[in-house]
């Protein structure tokens, strides 16, 4: 494998296309060597600057953490929710047919329910009868005007 010249009639050097294996493993050494140095340095880099993060940000110690409560977030659920249940139950049943003050400051109460709704159906009714009353005023000082125009065809 030796490389012939021969003259060419431009009168430089043609090649045969034998190719030249030493300079192709000399290539292709030095490419290898380049990219083990290359990962070597990248590996190096890695851990140095993992090191400096190491550094400027130390772990806390163990048992400062350890000392810390745990707040756990969400509903405080109940050992005994019947229980808890009825009592709720009861003290709404209580106050329903009960009086006492909601505010005694400033004079608000509560009375029972079946109080209550009778206040209500009385209010109501005086309401209502006030209004029967009023339409009954308006309607006697008002002429029914549909009386005076006569219908038209």
């Amino acid at each position: 494998m030796s490389r012939t010249h021969e003259a060419s009639p431009q009168g430089g050097h043609s090649y045969d296309g034998e190719i030249s294996y030493g300079f192709l493993v000399k290539t292709l050494g030095a490419t290898v060597v380049f990219l083990v140095l290359a990962c070597a340095f990248i590996y190096w880099l890695y851990f140095f600057f993992l090191d400096l993060e190491k550094q400027a940000d130390p772990a806390a110690p163990v048992l400062s953490e350890a000392s810390l409560p745990i707040e756990v977030p969400g509903p405080k659920l109940l050992q005994l929710p019947e229980r808890e249940l009825d009592r709720n139950l009861s003290a709404a049943e209580k106050q329903l047919h009960s009086y006492g003050w909601v505010d005694e400051a400033a004079g608000i109460a509560h009375v029972p329910i079946d109080r209550a709704l009778d206040l209500a159906v009385a209010q109501l009714a005086a309401a209502s009868h006030d209004a029967a009353v009023t339409d009954e005023a308006d309607s006697e000082e008002t002429p029914n005007r549909t009386d005076a125009v006569p219908p038209t065809e």
